[in-house]
C-alpha cells in the first residue's frame, strides 16, 4: 500500500515475513494462552447455569423514535 502497488507478490511476502524463530516463538506463546484457557477459564464457563448469566435488559420502543415528552413545545417567549 505504501507503494501503490496494484498487486501482492511473493517476492514482497518473503522480504516481510517473521524469523523461524520469531514464528515459533508466537506458536508456542499461542498454545501456552490456549492450556491457560482450558485450565482456568473453561472450567469455570461451562459449569456457569443460565442464573449464573445476566441476560441484557431489553431496550424499551425502537431505536431512532422520538419521544415526545422530550422536546418542547409552543413558543419561547422568554428572549432576555
Amino acid at each position: 500500500m505504501a507503494e501503490n502497488a496494484t498487486t501482492l507478490n511473493i517476492k514482497y511476502i518473503q522480504q516481510n515475513e517473521y524469523s523461524k524463530a520469531r514464528r515459533q516463538q508466537i506458536e508456542q506463546e499461542a498454545q501456552a494462552g490456549e492450556k491457560r484457557w482450558r485450565n482456568d477459564v473453561a472450567p469455570v464457563a461451562l459449569s456457569l447455569t443460565n442464573e449464573d448469566v445476566k441476560q441484557p435488559s431489553q431496550a424499551k420502543g425502537r431505536v431512532g423514535k422520538r419521544q415526545a415528552k422530550r422536546d418542547t413545545v409552543g413558543i419561547n417567549l422568554d428572549v432576555s
